[in-house]
């Protein structure tokens, strides 16, 4: 455990989030508690979920050792399925982000109390499960930090998060706005990637691509006109 840059990363975390007293940070993936509860002095409250059941007793138990009680750590039940020689093969576990354990994530973001809503996300290498994504963009998360081990394997989750609004991907889109790398792995080229998303708002982004259109179309009238005026006074002259 590189624990000096463990603290870079959970800082930065901390920076990127741009928390108050009346934020709700999500703490997604959480497994014991540790980014949520570096933000628990600084926000409103932490709601964590987690897939190891084990992890969230821990999560817990490190919240009351170290006197923080505006966290709650929860678990729920889900399967995961991955390939195997070409097999599709299920196992049940404890966990959140398959299954119907994304309704325990959506569960949490209907408690969340503050004004503002923002996600920690540190998920598997290969990411969150669709539904996970599906349950983050019709929230009301408005920021949300994604720290990866493998951005390649992570590609699919920063285009869902990202997609414009439609059936498929309804509510608003998250743009990234900072990526900051960080050197949890010296010697290797391995790192931990922090990507700071923001959501942003479709009708916004149309009223400004509107509002574009129409300021150039003025513009190409007014040349127009000048050089209608141009034309004009050279045929008087």
């Amino acid at each position: 455990m590189n624990c000096a840059c463990a603290e870079v990363l959970y800082r930065l975390a901390g920076e990127m989030a741009g928390v108050d007293a009346d934020t709700t940070v999500m703490d997604v993936c959480c497994g014991t508690g540790t980014i949520g509860l570096c933000f628990a002095r600084s926000c409103k409250e932490v709601l964590g979920v987690e897939i190891v059941e084990e992890a969230v007793e821990d999560a817990n138990r490190n919240a009351k050792n170290n006197g923080v009680n505006n966290a709650v750590f929860q678990a729920g039940q889900g399967i995961w399925t991955h390939t195997f020689w070409k097999r599709q093969v299920a196992h049940v576990l404890v966990g959140t982000f398959s299954g119907r354990a994304e309704f325990v994530l959506v569960d949490q973001l209907r408690r969340a109390r503050g004004s503002k809503v923002v996600a920690v996300v540190d998920p598997p290498r290969a990411g969150l499960h669709q539904k996970a994504l599906h349950a983050i963009r019709t929230s009301r998360v408005s920021t949300l930090v994604y720290i990866s081990c493998d951005a390649r394997a992570a590609a699919g989750n920063f285009l869902s998060l990202c997609r414009p609004t439609s059936n498929a991907h309804p509510g608003d889109p998250f743009v990234p706005s900072a990526v900051v790398p960080v050197d949890m792995f010296p010697h290797t080229r391995h790192f931990e990637l922090a990507i700071l998303f923001r959501r942003v708002s479709m009708v916004g982004l149309l009223e400004k691509r509107l509002q574009a259109v129409n300021a150039q179309g003025k513009v190409e009238e007014e040349d127009t006109k000048e050089k209608k005026e141009e034309s004009v006074l050279g045929k008087d002259q």
